[in-house]
């Protein structure tokens, strides 16, 4: 979609870090706190691999999701400016 698209074209990482949320594997949590402009591919793998083990410690999926946002500064902030983002990981 044209939405992702502007995402992608914003933050290259992007795509790199959905894969790896797609993915679903479960993996050892690591919070980061890298700010969202300052986020690289290394960075990326660490927050997709973060979703799993929000969605698995949360009966809700959204509370999952809200988990990940609060404990990775970066998706918190990607939230932020694409607000219609959090749905699309709900979704997922």
């Amino acid at each position: 979609s044209a939405a992702l698209r502007e995402v992608v074209q914003k933050y290259p990482w992007f795509v790199t870090m959905l894969k790896r949320a797609r993915m679903g594997e479960l993996a050892f949590h690591n919070s980061v706190q890298t700010k969202l402009e300052c986020v690289q591919e290394k960075e990326a793998i660490v927050i997709g691999n973060n979703l799993m083990p929000c969605l698995k410690s949360r009966k809700i999926i959204s509370a999952g999701v809200d988990q990940w946002r609060l404990q990775n500064r970066a998706v918190g902030e990607l939230f932020e400016e694409f607000p219609w983002m959090e749905g699309m990981f709900v979704e997922l």
